[in-house]
């Protein structure tokens, strides 16, 4: 399963490397607009050779649980949902509903995780785009 993972992981990096060459790149700035991009997809490519190598090195691999759709369409439904209240309720709001709901569908019930990781990670992201990188947020 490892083996085709890493398969997914490299074909989609050549992917969208491929795509990346869209990009207009202009001369005067030092890094171009594709630079992150390709980090990305370089990045991806060299985990998805590592997922190939564990898999190939793995002796006794271990079971895999078996794939639990009843847990699977409903979160993507949630995310669907959080698409759409993400443009009309704001970023913050939507994040935190949206991690808080997809916490507890998956199976988490320790109240402390449920109230910590949606509010530090959905403040973080937002302090991070909006101040570091100072892109506007919705």
């Amino acid at each position: 399963m490892d083996c085709w993972a890493g398969l997914f992981l490299i074909g989609f990096s050549f992917l969208g490397a491929a795509f990346r060459k869209q990009i207009v790149q202009l001369k005067s700035q030092g890094l171009s607009a594709a630079f992150f991009p390709n980090l990305l997809f370089v990045v991806l490519a060299i985990c998805g050779f590592i997922l190939i190598y564990q898999g190939w090195k793995r002796e006794n691999k271990a079971p895999l649980p078996r794939f639990i759709w009843r847990k699977l369409c409903p979160w993507f439904a949630l995310l669907a949902v959080y698409s759409f209240a993400f443009e009309n309720i704001g970023f913050l709001v939507a994040t935190v509903a949206f991690m808080l709901v997809s916490m507890l569908l998956l199976g988490e019930r320790r109240v402390i995780m449920l109230g910590t990781i949606p509010l530090v990670s959905s403040f973080g992201i937002y302090y991070l785009f909006s101040k570091v990188f100072m892109i506007a947020m919705p």
